[in-house]
């Protein structure tokens, strides 16, 4: 990974954590932070944020059904 990418986000890592903890996506903070999803699942993972597992969101399965 890239170095200089780490260090621009340690200075946002705060709200990354924030946003993910809120329901953003790895998709959604790495096109707000112009970075792949990648990097911001080791950013959650270097500062120990437990992540959800993959797939639709609980709030996106609801609305499909009712």
């Amino acid at each position: 990974m890239d170095k200089r990418k780490i260090r621009k986000l340690s200075n946002v890592a705060e709200q990354i954590i924030h946003g993910y903890n809120n329901g953003m996506t790895l998709q959604e903070l790495g096109d707000l932070h112009e970075v792949a999803p990648g990097t911001i699942r080791n950013l959650l993972d270097k500062n120990n944020i437990q992540r959800r597992p993959r797939g639709r969101r609980r709030n996106d399965a609801n609305e499909q059904t009712g």
